[in-house]
């Protein structure tokens, strides 16, 4: 490959066709290209992006690791302590969870319910950061509260809620237990994730611990490590010092497994079936440089009668798959990166158009379609358009190189 085969293949995209037709099918396979990779981008990024945003809401209202056993954990303070001499662990803190119902005017709904120490939970949780009234009072009958439960219910701090309680008739050291107890809205929570925000409520763990008669027991421990990203690491160093004790710590991927396993499962497969979408346009180009193959029959055999060899034909037709493989593929990613940009804004214009939601925050738990554009990604896509259309090109290329100058000419 030399710079007369890069200047000849050059001159052949560029210069106007006897065949117009040729020109067409070559703009429609570099427009293919470009529209396989835009779409392969686009769908990448926003799956990429769902689940880092995903797990950054995950982690952001729960803690990096819980410890749990069987039941009720009693001996929560001890726990505590032997937790926090382990390394690369900040802090600890107890907690209390259970699904409920809950009584706001005429309507029940059932939501889970955790309890906490406000305080402690700003040390394992990012709980503190989404609150927003900053002057939060939290007492005995104080309920936080998630901004889309707050709409549902156009409940406002001060405003009052029902709790009906799992157990009642249960005598604690207040007396026997009501069937009921209300709780004033202290606060309202954003944390960005639908399905938090719209289902998760927050109370005093001494609350808690009384509805749920725990005694001085809890349901689990929230664990805060240094490094996210050596929970396993951390897990198994303290299921060693627990599992004699009949508890077992989890990692937030645990809690999560199945979920993060679809994602990546589900990223897999789109990349392969859009990767085929670049295949299908890749077809567009065998046609395009057979035809031109035809069209510069007479070229070609004048080419090799002057003394250029087959391997220069060859390289001129690879060049030509080549260039339409790196336009497409440069006008797809600048478009891709164009289209993630303004993708709010096209997704409110669609919204507009056809009426409906395109992206039901109940379902898919975020406000806004998520997206991340990572380089790898993008690089290992547009790797493979390049790939692609260098293979298409090797067909049409080689039936060039082996044309016979002779028979090329025998009728010019």
């Amino acid at each position: 490959m030399n710079f007369v085969s890069f200047r000849i293949a050059q001159r052949y995209l560029l210069t106007k066709r006897k065949e117009r037709f040729i020109s067409v099918i070559t703009f429609f396979s570099i427009g293919g290209v470009a529209l396989s990779v835009m779409v392969l981008i686009v769908v990448i990024a926003v799956m990429t992006g769902f689940e880092r945003d995903l797990k950054e809401k995950i982690i952001g209202v729960n803690a990096h690791l819980t410890i749990e056993g069987q039941g009720i954990v009693d001996n929560y303070a001890d726990v505590i302590k032997k937790v926090g001499k382990t390394p690369e662990v900040i802090s600890a803190t107890p907690f209390v969870h259970g699904q409920i119902l809950v009584g706001i005017g005429n309507s029940i709904t059932g939501v889970l319910l955790r309890g906490i120490n406000i305080e402690d939970e700003k040390k394992v949780s990012l709980l503190s950061k989404y609150i927003r009234n900053k002057n939060l009072k939290w007492e005995s009958d104080s309920i936080l509260i998630g901004k889309e439960f707050s709409k549902k219910f156009q409940l406002y701090p001060g405003d009052k809620v029902e709790i009906i309680l799992p157990i009642t008739g249960v005598k604690s050291k207040l007396g026997f237990l009501k069937n009921r107890m209300v709780f004033e809205v202290s606060g309202i929570f954003d944390s960005g994730m639908y399905e938090y925000d719209a289902n998760l409520l927050f109370i005093p763990l001494s609350t808690a611990q009384k509805i749920y008669v725990l005694g001085d027991g809890v349901h689990g421990i929230s664990v805060r490590i240094e490094d996210i990203a050596r929970a396993n690491t951390v897990k198994r160093n303290l299921n060693e010092i627990l599992l004699p004790m009949g508890l077992r710590a989890k990692s937030w991927a645990d809690r999560n497994r199945r979920l993060f396993a679809a994602l990546k499962t589900e990223k897999s497969v789109m990349f392969i079936v859009l990767a085929m979408a670049v295949a299908v346009a890749a077809t567009n180009i065998i046609s395009t440089l057979i035809m031109m193959v035809m069209e510069k029959t007479k070229d070609v055999g004048i080419l090799k009668a002057i003394g250029l060899s087959s391997t220069g034909v060859l390289s001129i037709f690879l060049l030509e798959g080549i260039f339409i493989g790196v336009i497409g593929t440069f006008i797809g990613v600048t478009a891709a990166f164009i289209f993630l940009k303004y993708l709010d804004l096209i997704q409110g214009a669609l919204e507009r158009f056809a009426g409906f939601e395109v992206f039901p925050r109940e379902i898919y738990y975020f406000e806004s379609i998520p997206r991340f554009m990572d380089i790898g990604d993008v690089s290992i896509i547009a790797g493979a358009a390049m790939l692609i259309t260098v293979l298409a090109a090797v067909y049409p290329a080689f039936k060039a190189a082996m044309l016979n100058p002779i028979e090329a000419l025998r009728y010019e």
